[in-house]
């Protein structure tokens, strides 16, 4: 029964996140246009669409960044060492990712899929699924 209330909140934000995707789409569309059409603004037009692209991780970014590994521990108290360490949630992993946003990272990836503003991020059983991505483990990086 908890498998079934699961993917339906999976799809519930599925759909979100496609109708968000498709009102940005349709922003960057309006946006090119007019970049096609004025002139004298083309540079700062070129600029805001180079950032949507980049918002919407559709291209790649180049850089300093940071790697961050993580280690659930067992307990407050406990370390991972005996085995037994828990999973992380995906509250947890989403609470990492909006730190990121909020000291202004410009592209975050888990495992190398970007996650952008409109990736859904839910944890079940030992994989995390990123988006409409797929299934990764954390334990292959």
């Amino acid at each position: 029964l908890d498998i079934i209330a699961e993917l339906d909140d999976l799809k519930k934000q599925k759909e979100e996140l496609l109708k968000s995707n498709n009102s940005l789409s349709e922003e960057l569309k309006k946006l090119e246009e007019t970049a096609a059409k004025e002139g004298v603004v083309e540079a700062e037009i070129k600029k805001q669409l180079d950032n949507s692209r980049m918002n919407l991780g559709l291209v790649d970014v180049k850089g300093p960044g940071i790697v961050i590994t993580i280690t659930p521990k067992t307990d407050i108290f406990g370390s991972s060492n005996t085995g037994n360490s828990r999973s992380i949630s995906e509250d947890e992993i989403v609470h990492i990712v909006n730190t990121l946003r909020y000291a202004r990272a410009e592209a975050i990836s888990v495992n190398d899929l970007r996650v952008t503003p409109q990736s859904g991020i839910k944890v079940s059983g030992d994989g995390i699924w990123i988006g409409t991505a797929g299934r990764i483990n954390p334990k292959d990086k």
